[in-house]
């Protein structure tokens, strides 16, 4: 974990709003700047965070953050003196490193990575690109570059970085690493999308499994409701063929349609006079929704419904009557 100290003078410049502010155009990610600085002194301990002005090759002064220290390359060989600048348009632009000579050490002429000033590029700086590409990752490669090709005087260092073969492969590991580095981006984009598709459409089987088990236990609900249903119909047809076979022999052959005529002349004037009064029910519904349609007029509608219920009062009356005459009849008997 990144020392408090160091953590607290982040902190306190990136949310500095004086007129010393830190000079970051996208002030919304700070957080990531704040972010990565801290992830890159975790893995390096050996670098530390400061703020400071930074002139530009146009002669533009920013004020920004930089991380200042040793970066050790391997046991055997010196580390590096170096300082990482944030640019002001971090994380869109890379950042800015310059490789710092010391007393005992000076900068290697000719360094295929660092100019005699010490400003260093790599073939990660060449291809940073948000949001892949963050400090942590940049030392590492800088590490690798440097253990292969260290940037100060020695003879070692000398016959290996003017070494034109060693060069050009430290450039195209780099570019290699680079590419799979993207390569992995891309597939993981792509695992995380099909993840998410699948996903949803484990999502939609499971909302259609729950559906299918409602469906299924409404069918058996209903199978069992129309198992009773057919066991009550099968018990009244048994019934229905006892009443029959025991009346078959008593009962005299007959037309279908005289079951429904009357047995005598006043059940023939009750059913005329009660089918008519019921007649006239349906006819006063009728007109009621012509009325309502506009087919008919509304004095039209009035005579026709009073010339009705006069008539079917008569029909009533009538009918009340011969139940009254029907009740009278059997009470004396």
């Amino acid at each position: 974990m990144a020392p408090s100290s160091s953590i607290g003078l982040i902190d306190a410049a990136l949310s500095n709003a004086g007129p010393d502010s830190l000079s970051y155009v996208h002030s919304n990610l700070k957080w990531l700047i704040r972010k990565n600085l801290i992830s890159l002194l975790e893995d390096f301990p050996t670098l530390s965070p400061s703020t400071g002005t930074f002139t530009h090759d146009d002669g533009t002064a920013v004020n920004l953050l930089n991380a200042h220290g040793f970066l050790p390359t391997s046991p055997s060989m010196q580390p590096i003196l170096l300082t990482i600048w944030l640019h002001q348009c971090y994380p869109f632009k890379p950042p800015i490193v310059y490789v710092i000579p010391t007393q005992n050490a000076k900068i290697l002429h000719d360094h295929p990575f660092v100019d005699s000033s010490g400003a260093t590029t790599s073939p990660y700086l060449k291809s940073w690109q948000y949001p892949r590409s963050n400090l942590s990752d940049l030392a590492h490669d800088l590490v690798k570059i440097f253990h292969l090709c260290p940037p100060y005087t020695s003879s070692l260092a000398t016959s290996a970085c003017t070494d034109p073969s060693l060069s050009f492969k430290i450039e195209a590991i780099g570019k290699l690493f680079m590419r799979i580095d993207s390569d992995k981006l891309r597939f993981r984009a792509q695992v995380e999308k099909d993840i998410e598709h699948l996903s949803n459409i484990q999502a939609a089987l499971h909302d259609r499994a729950r559906v299918i088990a409602s469906i299924l236990l409404d069918l058996e609900e209903e199978k069992a409701s129309l198992e009773l249903t057919l066991e009550k119909v099968v018990e009244d047809a048994d019934v229905l063929s006892n009443w029959l076979r025991e009346q078959g022999a008593n009962s005299l052959p007959m037309d279908e349609l005289e079951a429904f005529e009357a047995s005598n002349e006043k059940s023939r004037r009750w059913m005329e006079n009660e089918a008519a009064e019921l007649a006239i029910d349906d006819v006063m519904d009728a007109l009621g929704k012509a009325l309502e349609e506009g087919a008919v007029a509304f004095e039209v509608y009035l005579k026709q419904v009073r010339a009705l219920a006069r008539e079917q009062y008569f029909h009533r009356d009538l009918v009340m009557k011969m139940e009254m005459a029907k009740y009278l009849s059997k009470r004396e008997a």
